[in-house]
């Protein structure tokens, strides 16, 4: 689902037009059972299912890495091949100020139709280092999408370098959150 729909309205509005933003009915399904299985009902007692993000404790940090034509020489026909633009975003968030899920999102420009679409790709694995120097003797590691920070440090205090998979190819990228920067 996309980088920038972190809560169930936003969703519920991409779903209810999911062709548009390029979404499949499995994307939705998905997403429907897995705020099912892990959100409260909530206090009207409709029994619909809300995400609260106060009551689940996660901050979500989301930093554009950049933007990049893609395609070749001749991009700017319209008969060429290739996407327009796709912007790149890393996806971090905090969960109860100890654990870090980190995800890769990138957003893909069909500069024939102009329609947008959404990938996300998971970490496969992190390392956070403290950011003193730039040594990377001062680090934990772990495989898959998340990590707890070290003891007594906070999500400002480390460099996040981890692992995803994207077209078959393996990207390694390194982000900080910097202290002042505000989850969305």
């Amino acid at each position: 689902m996309p980088a920038n729909a972190q809560n169930q309205t936003d969703y519920e509005a991409l779903c209810r037009n999911r062709e548009s933003y390029g979404f499949s009915q499995e994307e939705c399904d998905r997403w429907i059972r897995e705020q099912n299985q892990r959100s409260p009902t909530n206090s009207s007692g409709n029994g619909r299912s809300t995400v609260n993000s106060a009551f689940i404790g996660e901050k979500v940090y989301k930093l554009r890495l950049r933007d990049a034509p893609t395609g070749n020489i001749g991009q700017q026909s319209i008969f060429s091949p290739g996407d327009l633009d796709r912007e790149e975003w890393v996806v971090v968030t905090l969960i109860n100020n100890q654990r870090v899920k980190v995800r890769h999102a990138t957003n893909v420009m069909n500069k024939f139709w102009g329609t947008r679409k959404w990938y996300d790709h998971p970490a496969t694995a992190i390392r956070l280092c403290a950011i003193d120097g730039f040594d990377t003797t001062d680090c934990v590691t772990a495989q898959g999408d998340t990590i707890d920070l070290p003891e007594g440090k906070t999500i400002n205090e480390v460099q996040i370098d981890f692992k995803y998979v994207e077209g078959g190819s393996v990207y390694t990228r390194s982000v900080q959150i910097a202290p002042g920067t505000l989850p969305d």
